[in-house]
């Protein structure tokens, strides 16, 4: 861990910033109910 100093901090761009470095699966909702679920069961 590093001391964090606002003034050294980019203000560049940070949307995108990933960009081209995953791909997302068509599937990726799937299991969205099953999550649900797990967080709602008590």
């Amino acid at each position: 861990m590093v001391p964090f100093h606002a003034e050294s901090a980019s203000r560049s761009r940070r949307i995108g910033v990933a960009k081209g470095k995953f791909s997302v699966p068509d599937d990726i909702d799937r299991f969205n109910p099953e999550v649900v679920d797990l967080f709602q069961a008590g």
